[in-house]
């Protein structure tokens, strides 16, 4: 069956943003690089919601990233997405589906069918309607060594606790530490 996973980063306090949506604290190198790369090699769809689909689309659709990745254009654009939006007009961006809303059946179907597994990467309003549906297989968070302070924090609307279960952790050459976890059944 496949997997519905987050990979995300996430400052050590926990926000996901900075207060005015950047995300200029957060730290790349070629081991997190590399480790993206794995991750993307057992996906076949992406999950976004609104926001981050604009974003990423403004940047990976573009010339302006031809240079940075050749790897991950191809995976970015070539990729299945599905793009949660009640008010997103269209998704243009190529094999992109627009959904208006989370049926939980709907997505268990999705999950029942042949492919590769889904990643989501952001899209934390989406990882919470989809974490009260107890539809997220699993959580891979980056932390990034900073504190913030302020800013977005990653889960908002939650219905009820997630416990999670400890999978694995990695530390990465530029100080950043993955923490992967698994839902435990409530």
């Amino acid at each position: 069956m496949r997997k519905i996973i987050v990979l995300s980063y996430l400052s050590l306090d926990g926000f996901t943003a900075s207060m005015d949506g950047t995300a200029d604290w957060i730290v790349w190198d070629k081991s997190v690089n590399d480790y993206y790369k794995e991750t993307q090699r057992t996906t076949d769809a992406v999950i976004f919601g609104k926001t981050s689909y604009q974003s990423l689309e403004g940047y990976w659709a573009t010339g302006k990233a031809a240079a940075e990745d050749p790897e991950m254009i191809e995976f970015i654009n070539q990729t299945k997405k599905i793009v949660f939006s009640k008010t997103l007009e269209k998704a243009d961006w190529n094999n992109s589906t627009l959904m208006r809303e989370i049926v939980p059946r709907e997505i268990e179907e999705m999950k029942q069918q042949p492919g590769g597994h889904f990643l989501i990467m952001g899209s934390g309003s989406i990882v919470s309607q989809l974490a009260n549906a107890d539809l997220i297989d699993e959580y891979r968070f980056i932390v990034i060594p900073v504190v913030l302070g302020e800013g977005k924090p990653y889960f908002q609307g939650l219905k009820h606790k997630v416990t999670l279960r400890f999978l694995e952790t990695r530390t990465f050459n530029c100080g950043n530490v993955l923490q992967r976890y698994q839902p435990k059944a409530n």
